[in-house]
This record gives C-alpha cells, structure tokens and sequence, in this order.
C-alpha cells in the first residue's frame, strides 16, 4: 500500500512538473547529451536502463546535482525507494533551488503521512517558483490531508481562480476532496465538472 501511494504521489508531482526537456540545463554539451539520453528511458518507462548511464555520468561529475535528481526518480519508479531518498538528499544538498528535487520530497512526505514535513517542501517549492501551476493545488491537498479544511478551501479556490471554465482542474479539486473523505464537496465539484465538460 505505501508503494502504491508513493507511486501515485510521485506520478501527480512529475506530471505537474516541468517538461523533460527542460530540466536538463546547464552541463557541459556531453553530460547534457548523457542526461537528455537517461530522461528518455526514464520518460519511456525504462528506468532500470537509466541508472547505469546515471552511475557513470555521476563518476564523472560527482557534483552534478540534476542527475541525482534523475537517478532518484529512476529509482523509486523500480522501487528503490531507499536509494531514491539518499539520491534525492543529495541532490537537493548540491543545489537547493531544484524545484522538482522539493516537489519530490513533499510527494514523499505525504506518503509517509508527515504533513508539516510535506507543507515545508511544497513551499519552498513554491518560494522557487511563485508563479507555478501546480503550488496551489499541491499545497491545497496536504492542507487537506493535515485535517486544514479552510486553509485548503483557499488554495482549491486560487487553483480553479486560474484554471476557470477548465474542466480537467474541478474533477482535480474533486478528487482530492474525495481521497480525503469530504464527500460533499467532491460531489459539488464533480458536478461542476461535469457541467463544463460532459465527457
């Protein structure tokens, strides 16, 4: 059960995260080439072919911090879920402004149930990137899951602000409320959902 919800929170937060591409900047044109080559396996849904590349390009540069970061989300997504945290620590310990590495760590959080460890990790996240899509509704839905009701209603409210009319955003807010047992007002939102978008 911990895997199935550590898997789920970390699909949510790297669907919420920047494209692929774009978060491999800033390397030499070799280890750039090294890591878009690891992002596709790990985006292709192979993983396991990832780390040996990882492992090699780390030898080379032990202070690149975004291929921790990549070998860490290769590793939870083969279960190595030890290995994912230590390469994440890592990561976040060699340069604390990568904002997935935060993301990563709230979604862990939240599997582990520690909410104000989650809480911390989702805001600086969003202190890196106050303008973000996804730091209302994470935010929101740890609010939630930490028994935060009105707390929570405000950020579900500021995320749907910015997403009006969009569908997909309501059976989100929906969701969420669902997950964490308010059945009432996931059916409000649901309805509302639906009002937009049939389908």
């Amino acid at each position: 059960m911990r895997r199935c919800l550590l898997v789920f929170v970390l699909a949510f937060v790297l669907l919420a995260a920047l494209p692929a591409g774009a978060q491999i900047t800033r390397h030499n044109s070799k280890a750039h080439g090294t890591l878009a080559q690891a992002q596709e396996l790990v985006d292709g849904g192979d993983p396991q072919q990832a780390i040996p590349i990882l492992n090699t390009l780390l030898q080379g540069e032990p202070g690149n911090a975004r291929a921790y970061l990549l070998r860490s989300t290769a590793r939870f997504l083969i279960d190595d879920i030890d290995g994912g945290k230590k390469d994440l620590d890592k990561a976040l310990e060699l340069d604390p402004n990568l904002r997935q590495g935060w993301l990563h760590r709230g979604a862990l959080e939240v599997s582990a149930k520690r909410y104000d460890a989650a809480l911390a990790a989702f805001n600086q996240a969003e202190k890196l990137d106050p303008k973000a899509q996804d730091n209302d509704i994470n935010i929101g839905a740890v609010l939630l899951l930490a028994g935060k009701l009105e707390p929570a209603n405000q950020r579900f409210s500021a995320y749907l602000g910015k997403h009006a009319g969009v569908a997909d955003a309501r059976y989100l807010v929906a969701s969420n409320y669902a997950l964490s047992g308010y059945s009432a007002l996931a059916v409000e939102h649901l309805r509302q959902a639906v009002l937009l978008d049939e389908r």
